[in-house]
């Protein structure tokens, strides 16, 4: 039986450990698990070559992580209430999103990304199953206890920011991550606080634990209130940020021009 609310016991260095793995590994990891794995070529002059993986629930919901880090991860090491690894962030998000959702009752499609800390996210690059339509988006994946929407606090009538402030949530604009370049899939995303401390880009990086299972609880109640309810969200003129510097000049790798979002679908490569 799934237990309601995350406690502190959910968070174990045996179980996070396989988490935390090297990159390479992770790949194995998840296709062993079922994921679909798709490379995708670099477009902007610093992109390396990356790859999303991707695994169908069936679910209404999608999660959303990256597994690059700026430094190698290290093992978690749990201390009191406090988990120090050099790649909290987004690790700590890939082990909730991986391990703990479902046990809580919480059904979603998991996507996990590369370059999103060089500001090129994979994400841009996916695309939902044939006739999925996710009601909305969510990652863990920033400093603190707010909720951060980018784009997506616009083009509605507030319903959005209403049903996540009811749910606790003290919400903020934010500046980057994985779902800023996830416009066109068509709905709302929002970005969790989940605590991390110190700099999360530091060999020294940690994350609180209090305060993230007080934002796992809060999204939880957000969740169970709104799983099944659709919050669109129109793009409009909206770009990635890799394809809004590309369109103003920017040197594409290889002197390659912008691709459309068909293009680079059917490219993508199977590893």
């Amino acid at each position: 039986m799934c237990k309601p609310w995350f406690s502190i016991g959910d968070f174990t260095e045996t179980e996070m450990r396989e988490c935390f793995s090297a990159e390479d590994d992770m790949i194995d990891i998840l296709r062993g698990r079922g994921f679909k794995i798709v490379a995708v070529e670099g477009e902007v002059f610093w992109e390396e070559d990356g790859y999303y993986a991707f695994l169908d629930r069936g679910a209404d919901v999608l999660a959303v992580a990256h597994l690059d880090s700026v430094y190698d991860p290290t093992p978690p090491v749990i201390s009191g209430s406090r988990l120090s690894s050099s790649a909290v962030d987004n690790r700590f998000g890939v082990y909730v999103i991986l391990e703990l959702l479902h046990r809580k009752g919480i059904t979603a499609d998991i996507l996990f990304t590369t370059n999103e800390e060089s500001c090129a996210s994979t994400a841009r690059f996916f695309a939902p199953p044939e006739g999925r339509v996710y009601n909305w988006m969510v990652s863990f994946d920033r400093m603190g206890w707010d909720a951060a929407l980018y784009q997506f606090h616009r083009n509605d009538d507030g319903a959005w920011e209403r049903a996540l402030t009811r749910s606790g949530f003290r919400i903020t604009r934010g500046t980057y991550a994985d779902i800023c370049d996830m416009s066109h899939i068509g709905c709302k995303g929002l970005n969790v606080g989940i605590g991390y401390c110190d700099h999360a880009h530091s060999l020294s990086a940690w994350v609180d634990l209090d305060i993230a299972v007080d934002q796992l609880n809060r999204f939880k109640r957000f969740y169970d209130a709104n799983c099944r309810r659709k919050f669109a969200h129109d793009p409009k003129d909206e770009f990635s940020l890799a394809t809004l510097l590309l369109a103003m000049g920017f040197p594409s790798r290889e002197a390659r021009s912008a691709k459309s979002w068909a293009e680079v679908e059917g490219d993508g490569v199977r590893l």
